[in-house]
């Protein structure tokens, strides 16, 4: 793309727990979006969730009735000199969580309220330019996801709202600490419980209490 507002789109059999891939390169102050489990080849219209990136932050937001909410956002830390990057996201529909990898390392993780329904019923991913920098996306690959995290994601810290461990490789995990006994940490994350060896942990972080 070398001009704003360039959009494609294509209709996929997206797994209920998927990892979808792709590489981006760009020059300048690049700006992409890229929509999943749409159900309409738009940037803003239809039913699904939306991840926009730039060379400093990721935002993720949910749309819904033609309007969009956001969910939050980070920092993507894609500054000069890089431009190039490798983006992961790992989406676990019946959890209802999405996680954000940039270059193999974990950037975010957004999950939906109780309350609310996984919108993203649609089949379609959707890829948009938001400025006039030139990108390229490629090496666009849709696989199905286990459910657990890569090894030596570098996340480090929790974000206070669940338990997390930390383990020796720096790989890391949020979830509900149910118990340590055996030998073993037993622990309840989005995608199911784990039972993790003791000698792996690094350190616990509970979460804050009210």
């Amino acid at each position: 793309s070398r001009g704003s507002g360039a959009l494609i789109g294509r209709n996929f059999e997206l797994p209920k727990k998927a990892n979808i891939e792709f590489e981006i390169s760009w020059q300048g102050y690049f700006s992409m979006g890229m929509n999943f489990y749409a159900d309409k080849f738009s940037q803003y219209a239809g039913n699904g969730y939306s991840l926009r990136i730039d060379s400093s932050t990721a935002y993720m937001y949910r749309m819904s009735n033609g309007g969009s909410t956001k969910m939050g956002q980070v920092r993507s830390g894609l500054q000069n000199p890089q431009t190039r990057a490798n983006i992961s996201l790992r989406v676990d529909k019946d959890a209802k969580v999405i996680i954000l990898f940039i270059n193999g390392k974990k950037i975010g993780q957004w999950k939906e309220a109780a309350s609310r329904a996984f919108v993203g019923n649609g089949k379609g991913l959707v890829f948009y330019t938001r400025n006039t920098q030139p990108m390229r996306i490629r090496n666009i690959r849709i696989s199905a996801w286990d459910g657990r995290l890569p090894e030596g994601n570098n996340v480090t810290s929790g974000t206070g709202k669940e338990d997390f461990v930390l383990f020796g490789n720096e790989d890391s995990i949020s979830g509900e600490l149910l118990a340590i006994k055996e030998g073993k940490l037993q622990l309840k994350a989005s995608f199911g419980k784990l039972d993790v060896p003791m000698a792996r942990v690094s350190r616990i972080d509970m979460k804050q209490r009210t």
